[in-house]
């Protein structure tokens, strides 16, 4: 074989064995279910709506999440879009199984209308980062 086309057929055969890899990897991010061996958070609801409201409010929702993870979970922050929207929580390690919640407060002072407010939740768990909302009708 020339020397010109052995350097193609290598090259095919490099990007032909890095493609199985990448897709294996790629279909176990998408089944994660939590039993890989570390931990995964999972809420009941990622969602609230409050509904019409009256200005000047102040709304309290509670998020609950599960570990259905093998490993414990930590939350390492929290971080509200906005300052009038502060998350509260508990950063101990919550066992696999183990159940808890976010509490979170939305003052609707200073804001008319529809809003939607987000919260980033960082964590150790495979989906490691989970955005949840708070919407409501401000009158």
């Amino acid at each position: 074989m020339e020397r010109s086309a052995v350097i193609p057929v290598l090259l095919l055969m490099v990007f032909l064995g890095s493609c199985g890899t990448g897709q294996g990897r790629q279909e176990s991010q998408l089944a994660g279910t939590g039993n890989e061996g570390g931990a995964y958070i999972e809420f009941s609801n990622i969602r609230h709506d409050f509904g019409n409201v009256r200005h000047g409010e102040r709304l309290v929702y509670t998020f609950r999440y599960k570990n259905a993870g093998n490993a414990p979970l930590v939350i390492h922050s929290a971080n509200a879009d906005c300052g009038c929207t502060v998350p509260e929580f508990d950063s101990s390690p919550l066992p696999p199984g183990g159940e808890g919640s976010l509490r979170v407060v939305f003052d609707t002072r200073g804001f008319r209308g529809r809003q939607v407010k987000t919260i980033n939740l960082f964590t150790n768990a495979e989906n490691a980062v989970v955005t949840l909302a708070l919407r409501a009708m401000i009158e």
